[in-house]
């Protein structure tokens, strides 16, 4: 997906309407601006632009297609993109990207250089271009934003008017690159962008923020009443990576936030695994069955369009941490790893083989097994939300049907996690949602047995450190919430 390019600020009044301490924002008023596709071939004239969207446009298709009398009997060329604008849609075949060119075809769309090699030959039948035919089409999604080339260069394109005929001459079209002048064929070009360029969505959409509380997220927050609409015909679906906040809800039903600027607005937030920054979610805007407005936009968008704008070299920190978390924590999890949330960054991690864990955290958990419990595992919960997740295996279901226990001070639950170990059931205590400015803050369980266990996400980072001073994960998350710590306290 692309950046926006939309203004970004901090939105300083929306800390008072949610009480959201870790929500940055853009405001999405203003209209979209467009970037251009070029698209270039030494085939005659096959050549154009087209606009997209950044911030809407999902995918760019560009076809090149020929037209000759003459059977087409010997191609080979290269497709070229900028690879950090584009990349090639996923299920394309050489069937799909060259349709007509259908015999000993090979095409490579494994490169990752930009390039898509082709080459197909036929001496029998040939290839019939009379009547005019795609050549060569290629989908792909936008992945970076601004003015970029596709280029088709065809080196060899042969025919010939005697096919089957071992006597029979060729007829160059193309030879080393160069185009014969007086070629008897045409060439010609298109392009189309999806979905199509939308500004309407500015009626119904106001700001778009980042919610950097425990779990990363969007903060959408809609105008409570779009001018020309009535706010309780419409509704609005969210579709991104994460099933569970998917859906749809009526427009009226998205609570009411106050006021930003003046404007009444509705917020919704999406969250987000932090290996899901490039991962697009879009939102469409429907009055039954009509579509009224859809908008496709990543976080990564979000952060890159604040760093291209901000003079905040403290939010600018936090948002090159949150980017390096995301994409460390896609190499960790293994999502996406094509597509990196970091890469537009220097993602350069500083040294460190240790962290400092604050006072007061518990050494050694407590006996359990009164509660008919036995502690398995604990650890931070890395790549998916801030959080620490404690494993028990179930040694006595009889004491267990009684055991509880708070987190801070809140009641808590056992959740079964569906697995058992050496034939017990395994449990699982989560202190969830930690904020990433207080990821060393220190977490007290109290069992029902009268025995705590005081943990800190730190702890579990200090001894992944221990263990390997070069853990990528560990790394990042630290320098992501000592970012979020000087952020909020300024």
């Amino acid at each position: 997906m692309r950046a926006m390019k939309r203004t970004v600020s901090v939105l300083l009044s929306l800390l008072m309407i949610v009480g959201m301490v870790s929500v940055l924002g853009i405001s999405t008023a203003s209209a979209a601006e467009t970037n251009t596709v070029t698209y270039t071939s030494n085939l005659g004239t096959a050549a154009g632009t087209i606009e997209y969207t950044p911030g809407t446009t999902e995918t760019v298709t560009v076809t090149y297609n020929l037209t000759t009398a003459t059977p087409i009997i010997n191609a080979q060329g290269v497709m070229t993109y900028d690879k950090n604008v584009l990349a090639i849609h996923a299920g394309q075949t050489a069937a799909t990207v060259c349709p007509n060119l259908n015999s000993t075809l090979a095409v490579n769309l494994t490169k990752t250089d930009g390039r898509i090699p082709f080459v197909a030959s036929d001496f029998q039948t040939g290839f019939d271009f009379s009547q005019g035919a795609v050549f060569m089409t290629v989908v792909f999604d936008v992945i970076g934003s601004g003015d970029t080339t596709v280029n088709l260069a065809v080196d060899t394109l042969r025919g010939t008017a005697q096919l089957g005929t071992s006597s029979a001459r060729d007829v160059i079209f193309v030879s080393d690159g160069v185009l014969d002048d007086d070629a008897a064929m045409t060439a010609a070009s298109t392009a189309a962008v999806y979905p199509e360029a939308d500004d309407n969505m500015d009626d119904f959409l106001y700001i778009v923020g980042a919610n950097l509380k425990g779990k990363v997220g969007f903060q959408f927050m809609f105008r409570s009443a779009p001018a020309g609409y009535t706010a309780s015909s419409l509704s609005v679906t969210f579709d991104g990576p994460d099933d569970s906040e998917d859906g749809t809800v009526q427009y009226t039903k998205i609570p009411a936030a106050g006021k930003v600027n003046g404007v009444s607005v509705r917020y919704r937030t999406y969250f987000l695994m932090a290996s899901y920054l490039t991962q697009p979610v879009t939102i469409t805007v429907k009055q039954g069955n009509e579509v009224l407005a859809t908008r496709s936009l990543t976080l990564e968008e979000v952060i890159l369009d604040s760093l291209a704008t901000s003079t905040d070299q403290n939010k600018n920190n936090l948002f090159k941490a949150l980017l390096n978390y995301g994409g460390y924590s896609q190499l960790y999890t293994n999502k996406f790893t094509d597509n990196l949330a970091n890469k537009n960054i220097d993602s350069t991690l500083a040294p460190m083989s240790s962290i400092d864990v604050p006072a007061g955290v518990s050494a050694s958990h407590p006996t359990v097994s009164d509660l008919g419990l036995s502690l398995y595992r604990d650890g931070a919960e890395l790549g998916q939300q801030n959080a620490i997740n404690l494993y028990y295996k179930v040694t006595d279901e009889t004491k267990f049907a009684n055991a509880s226990a708070t987190i801070d001070g809140q009641a808590a639950e056992f959740v079964d996690t569906g697995a058992k170990m050496g034939g017990k059931r395994l449990v699982l205590l989560k202190v969830s949602d930690i904020a990433a400015k207080d990821m060393d803050s220190v977490h007290t369980v109290q069992f029902s047995n009268n025995k705590t266990y005081k943990v800190c996400i730190y702890k579990y980072l200090n001894a992944r450190l221990a263990a390997d001073n070069t853990d990528t994960i560990s790394r990042a998350m630290y320098e992501y919430s000592q970012a979020a710590k000087v952020y909020f306290a300024a």
